[in-house]
């Protein structure tokens, strides 16, 4: 079964453009030269002429001002028309503001808006051509955009996640086969796309171009399972160069999904899995183990991990198992740290004692020594005695 988008007869446009130049001409002509740029304005950004159906008109709304005014004039008041748009003119949290092209598609029309993070969206067409199809081969879906343009700027939803930054792109034809099927693919024809962006899933960065891209894809990650693994390779006759992180919850199973990807020339690959040990692992295994040492090696420990602990992650795993081994240090040294202050404050509770003891017995004998010097005196006369020291430290 296939779905599409309808396009006007060839009569319906001749009636467009008949209708677009008798509407002109009726409203332009007792016009002075100082209305005539607000009537351009209105006819430019008007809803209606950015409709691709109504193509026909909008050429004949932009010759005719191009007549009257001039080709560098139309050009001002368009690129106004464009820079009042990424200055959030005439864009409400809840509406659009379209914004078409000059003569018969030559620049794109498209229809923008504020997005539920705050952002700006910019959705287009361009191109004699331009559309969506469906269509079921065999039991097959297939998909398809012909003369698209997509544009997010500032922060826009991508799912679950938000995304910061700014990307850009479209093409002549873009499709998917089978999408989010066990194994997957996407193509496209003269496509092209800029993007600087980051969030809760990932980040993007890279520009490409490309006359013919084509890419198959292993299943998405599913909620039934903790250790799924995706991997993307795709080819394509064009350039660029793009990088791209991964470390979004698609399925949401609380359980990320790590990963890279990248653009480089003709080759584009992406990886993503929800156990980076397991997966890892598996690769070095493959990759560093000699042949001849396979049987022995590779093949029990990848036995041991497919048959084994299936159901395991085992990145997990391991960051529980380091988590409570470093518990168990945290809690043993907070432990011996409160025996060590134990024992501090009982050696310096016997000191002070001891200290004070001395201290204590030292006063004593100093008072029966000061008593028998005065005793002494009595019982040697005319004998002058020295004074004693009153400091017992300073007798020595």
């Amino acid at each position: 079964m296939t779905s599409y988008s309808n396009h006007d007869s060839e009569d319906a446009r001749s009636r467009q453009r008949d209708s677009g130049q008798e509407h002109l001409s009726r409203h332009t002509t007792p016009l002075s030269e100082a209305g005539v740029p607000q009537l351009a304005r209105g006819l430019l950004g008007s809803g209606s002429l950015t409709n691709r159906n109504n193509a026909p008109v909008r050429a004949a709304v932009m010759r005719s001002m191009q007549g009257m005014h001039g080709n560098r004039a139309v050009q001002r008041l368009s690129a106004s028309e464009f820079y009042g748009m990424f200055m959030g003119e005439g864009i409400t949290d809840s509406g659009s503001r379209p914004i078409g092209g000059p003569v018969g598609g030559a620049l794109p029309s498209m229809d923008f808006k504020r997005n539920s993070a705050g952002g700006l969206d910019g959705e287009g067409e361009y191109g004699p051509i331009s559309g969506h199809a469906d269509y079921d081969i065999d039991g097959v879906p297939v998909s398809g955009d012909a003369g698209k343009l997509d544009l997010r700027l500032g922060a826009w939803k991508d799912g679950d996640n938000t995304r910061y930054g700014g990307k850009f792109g479209g093409g002549a034809l873009k499709g998917d086969v089978n999408k989010d099927g066990e194994f997957s693919g996407d193509f496209g024809v003269g496509t092209g796309g800029v993007e600087a962006s980051a969030g809760d899933d990932g980040f993007t960065l890279g520009a490409t171009g490309n006359m013919l891209e084509g890419s198959v894809m292993t299943a998405p990650p599913s909620a039934d399972s903790q250790i799924d693994e995706q991997s993307r390779f795709g080819l394509s006759w064009g350039g660029g160069m793009a990088g791209r992180g991964h470390w979004g919850d698609k399925d949401n199973d609380g359980y990320r999904e790590y990963g890279f990807g990248f653009d480089a020339g003709p080759v584009s690959a992406d990886i993503k899995t929800e156990d980076p040990l397991r997966t890892g692992s598996k690769f070095l295994m493959d990759t560093l183990v000699p042949d001849a040492l396979s049987p022995m090696v590779s093949t029990p420990f990848n036995a041991y991990m497919d048959n084994v602990s299936p159901d395991t992650n085992l990145t997990e795993a391991a960051y529980n198992e380091v988590a409570d081994f470093g518990g168990e240090i945290y809690e043993g040294g907070s432990d011996a740290y409160e025996s060590a202050g134990k024992t501090y404050n009982k050696v310096a509770e016997g000191a002070g004692e001891l200290y004070e003891d001395a201290g204590d017995y030292a006063s004593e004998k100093y008072e029966e020594a000061g008593e028998m010097y005065d005793k002494a005196k009595e019982y040697i006369p005319n004998i002058k005695m020295p004074e004693i020291e009153p400091n017992p430290l300073k007798w020595f």
